[in-house]
């Protein structure tokens, strides 16, 4: 988010002030980030005409980080090579007993 405040409309002036940077864009529009320690935005903040349009806040407490499809990441994976190790194993026999019957 914070690239995309910095990058869209680009700003004239920044200020940093504590833990807070805020960008402004000149035509009454101002953005306020707050930084937490560890360096993430914790607070984004869009004012128009000293009113607040929008108040993003993230609750660093709760945050849980989890992988895409969380327990199917390796179970999708381990069941396609299962079944592809079974469909080897009988084209494997198939051929085998073909031969056996070939041969008699």
């Amino acid at each position: 988010l914070i690239g995309e405040a910095v990058k869209t409309a680009g700003f004239l002036n920044y200020t940093i002030n504590g833990n807070k940077i805020a960008l402004d864009y000149g035509n009454n529009t101002r953005i306020e980030l707050t930084i937490n320690s560890s360096g993430i935005s914790t607070i984004i903040e869009k004012f128009t005409n000293g009113t607040t349009i929008y108040r993003w806040e993230l609750n660093t407490e709760d945050i849980i980080v989890r992988g895409p499809f969380e327990f199917l990441f390796l179970t999708i994976p381990i069941v396609t090579i299962i079944s592809l190790i079974i469909i080897i194993i009988t084209k494997v026999k198939k051929r085998f007993n073909r031969k056996e019957n070939n041969v008699v």
